[in-house]
Parts: structure tokens; C-alpha cells; sequence
């Protein structure tokens, strides 16, 4: 309706002018809101052409904080549009619960057997709580269709709620997957990366296995650096094994080597 965004032309208000105001938007709403909510609204078309015309022509008629159940009553008045019920407050209602309690503290009064209550008397009590329960009872139902508008905002606004929250559910959901398949993807990679790894690391020691021994300084240098950090990064320990195997069989024929040529050396000092 054009009622929205609308006060945004006006002057600033003092007072109780919105609770004022939202209290005639409420009863305007509940007295013609079957002809509201009809698509499309004659009534809410004129009153949305009224409320643009007024705003260009007479500004001041917003001063009123009830001028939209006026401007309302004026407009479906102009179209023939008489109002479904008269607008049902808090206080009524509780009126009404009052009489009605009242009514029936009177009945049980008057209908008890314990008193000589004269016919008449008994019978106008009976009557005034039927009234009572009829009068509340209509109000109710009256309340009920004034505060749809309302009912349907909450439950439009709680369908959105439940909406973002499965949808925020789904996005985690979502994320929570993707991470998994994000993490499996890298457990594979890394195992592709050990399974290469063993692989590169299995051929070398094989390599190395049938080097001759004694190594060169600058072999064994290499293959200590290098292939042992393969080996231990491979956690293989059949590999480590033979690797380890290697390096001590070489350590054996390094010394054997130069145990020999000491011997050679003192065996050319003879005399």
C-alpha cells in the first residue's frame, strides 16, 4: 500500500503520533481487509491514488494520526463499500471476559437450589449469560479476522526464517562435503606421492645394492643425504632395513680396505 514509505515525506511527529497512527492502520486494515487482500484491490487503488494526491495537495491532512482509517471510511464510502466489523480492541476483549465472569457468578447465583430466587430473576440471569458468552464469542471471531493481516505477516516471516535456515543448513552441509572430498582428495594425492616415493626409493636401494663396495666418498656422501631421507620419508621399514644393510656393509669394506693398505705400507718398511 502506498501507507509505506510514505511518512518519509512528512515532518517529524512528536508524541505518540506512530502508536496513534499504527492503531488507525490496524482498525482501517481490519474493518476492509477482505477488500484489501483481493487482486486486484478497487479499494486499495483509490486509497493509494488518494494518499499520492493528498500528499502533493494538502500535506497537512497526515497531521492526524488517524487518517488512515478516515481516509479509508471516505473512500470506501465514495465506492459503496460498507466495513465487514467494527474494530475489536484489547480492552473490549477483556471487557467482554469480565461480563461474561461476571454474568456467570450471577447465574450460578441466581440458578443455585440453595436460594429462593424468583422466576423472573433466574430467567434473566440465564439469558444475560447466554448474551455474555455470544457477545465474547463475537468478538473473538472479529479479533481473529482484524489480526490476520498480521497472522500472515508472522507466518510468511517464519516461512522465510525456516527457508534461511535450511538453506544456511544446506550451505554448511554443502561446505562440510566439500571439505571431505577436498580432504580425500589430498589423502589420495599423498598417498600417490608415498606409493611414488616407495617406488623411486625401492629402485635406488636396489641400485645401490649391487654398487661395488667400498663406495666413493662423494657416492656414499649422496646416497646418505639423498636416498636415506627417501627411505625415511617412505616409513618402509623392509627398505630401511636394506638400506641400513648397505651402509654397513660398506662401512665394513671401507675399513677392510684400509686395514689392507696400512698392511701393505709396513709390509714395503721390511728390512
Amino acid at each position: 500500500m502506498a501507507l509505506v514509505g510514505f511518512t518519509a515525506a512528512l515532518p517529524a511527529q512528536e508524541g505518540d503520533y506512530e502508536t496513534k497512527f499504527q492503531s488507525s492502520m490496524q482498525q482501517a486494515m481490519a474493518l476492509y481487509h477482505p477488500m484489501l487482500v483481493i487482486a486486484p484491490s478497487p479499494l486499495k487503488i483509490a486509497f493509494d491514488s488518494e494518499i499520492h494526491r493528498l500528499l502533493k495537495e494538502d500535506p497537512s491532512f497526515f497531521e492526524n494520526p488517524d487518517f488512515p482509517l478516515i481516509l479509508m471510511s471516505k473512500t470506501a464510502e465514495r465506492l459503496g463499500i460498507s466495513p465487514v466489523t467494527q474494530f475489536v480492541s484489547d480492552s473490549d476483549l477483556r471487557s467482554a471476559e469480565r461480563d461474561l465472569a461476571f454474568a456467570q457468578h450471577e447465574a450460578d447465583w441466581a440458578l443455585s437450589p440453595y436460594f429462593n430466587i424468583a422466576p423472573e430473576r433466574r430467567k434473566r440471569a440465564y439469558e444475560n449469560l447466554i448474551a455474555a458468552k455470544k457477545r465474547l464469542v463475537q468478538l473473538q471471531e472479529q479479533s481473529s479476522i482484524q489480526h490476520a493481516p498480521e497472522r500472515a505477516r508472522q507466518e510468511e516471516a517464519e516461512a522465510k526464517f525456516q527457508q534461511q535456515a535450511q538453506a544456511m543448513f544446506q550451505q554448511r552441509a554443502n561446505a562440510d562435503a566439500e571439505a571431505e572430498e577436498e580432504q580425500e582428495q589430498r589423502a589420495r594425492q599423498d598417498q600417490r606421492e608415498k606409493d611414488e616415493l616407495t617406488y623411486r626409493a625401492r629402485h635406488e636401494v636396489e641400485k645401490l645394492e649391487n654398487e661395488r663396495l667400498p663406495l666413493p666418498p662423494s657416492a656414499r656422501a649422496s646416497y646418505t643425504n639423498s636416498l636415506g631421507n627417501d627411505v625415511r620419508r617412505t616409513q618402509d621399514s623392509n627398505l630401511s632395513r636394506r638400506f641400513q644393510e648397505v651402509m654397513r656393509k660398506d662401512d665394513d669394506a671401507n675399513n677392510e680396505q684400509i686395514r689392507n693398505s696400512r698392511t701393505l705400507t709396513l709390509e714395503g718398511w721390511q728390512p
